[in-house]
């Protein structure tokens, strides 16, 4: 169990992996804007923000978590 403890800390991240970050979470707003203006309201618009979400925050891990 020990080795999970890893999962639930604070982790310094340098600049440059700052600026990746950044980039990345912009990457994704615009992504965002573009199917928010494109896409009927719907579940299925539900279910791809949903999951854009996700992948906005597993692509900042993966950075964070090297």
């Amino acid at each position: 169990m020990a080795d999970r403890q890893k999962d639930f800390k604070f982790v310094e991240i340098s600049e440059m992996d700052a600026e990746d970050v950044k980039l990345i979470r912009r990457a994704f707003a615009d992504l965002a804007s573009y199917l928010e203006a494109k896409l009927p309201d719907n579940r299925q618009k539900s279910v791809a923000f949903t999951n854009l979400e996700q992948a906005n925050m597993w692509a900042v891990k993966s950075i964070t978590h090297k």
